[in-house]
């Protein structure tokens, strides 16, 4: 990474170089920074499998904020991953249901319901969860409790009606979730026509998967770029910014 007359790596702390008025709203000062590196002339030019600037950061809020800034300074549109259907809390909601439907021991649609509730002691849960051997061993927690009521009922739901899109919105009423939210919609559409509702678990699996791989290709062909350090594993850039490290 070192070489004697050719820095490679470089630690910049921008919160000693800007005014208390902009500290405020740091990410204005990462994204000029940024901004004042790249070269115009050098990406317009760029025609490689990798981008010629690559900005991680922690999470996708901050990295869109980062891009709105790049954008408006230099004229240029920056690759970034677009909000998911399946990043909506709501859609993991009823997808989690539907998996511990199909398999009541799912640790994982355990762990997606719980981290999308608020006021719980999450991690205490999740640790009591690994050293009992799972979340189904827990008893003494109100919200593994109330998951379980909801899974009662859904499986009354089921049992009840042999419509599936019927059924999901009669999921979405029960778990109190919002109908005119567009990502539910969209993603109730996608699986409506399925069969049973024992496919949706798959069927979602897969879709997520596509939906990753088209976004993956889109955001390739950016030469500026904005991803999370987890959403960049495996990728790699002429030049690499790392946030808020």
């Amino acid at each position: 990474p070192f070489e004697k007359n050719n820095q490679k790596i470089q630690v910049i702390n921008l919160k000693k170089s800007i005014s208390s008025k902009v500290e405020k709203k740091h990410f204005l000062a990462e994204a000029e920074y940024i901004a004042k590196r790249i070269d115009l002339k050098y990406i317009s030019s760029w025609d490689k499998k990798y981008p010629a600037y690559l900005i991680l950061g922690r999470t996708s809020t901050h990295l869109k904020k980062i891009a709105e800034v790049l954008g408006k300074n230099l004229g240029i549109e920056v690759g970034i991953k677009e909000p998911s259907v399946y990043d909506d809390p709501e859609v993991q909601t009823i997808f989690s249901y539907i998996q511990l439907l199909n398999n009541p021991d799912s640790n994982v649609a355990y762990r997606r319901l719980i981290g999308i509730l608020e006021k719980v002691d999450k991690q205490k849960i999740f640790e009591d969860a690994w050293v009992k051997g799972g979340f189904n061993e827990l008893g003494q927690y109100k919200s593994i409790e109330n998951i379980r009521k909801n899974l009662e009922e859904i499986k009354r739901i089921k049992t009840e009606s042999e419509m599936l899109e019927k059924i999901l919105w009669q999921i979405v009423d029960m778990l109190k979730l919002n109908k005119e939210n567009g990502f539910l919609e969209k993603y109730i559409d996608s699986i409506k026509t399925l069969a049973s509702i024992e496919k949706i678990v798959k069927q979602t699996e897969n879709l997520i998967v596509d939906e990753k791989e088209q976004e993956r290709k889109k955001i390739m062909s950016f030469p500026v770029q904005c991803l999370t350090i987890w959403g960049s594993k495996g990728l790699k850039a002429e030049t690499v910014f790392m946030l808020g490290l």
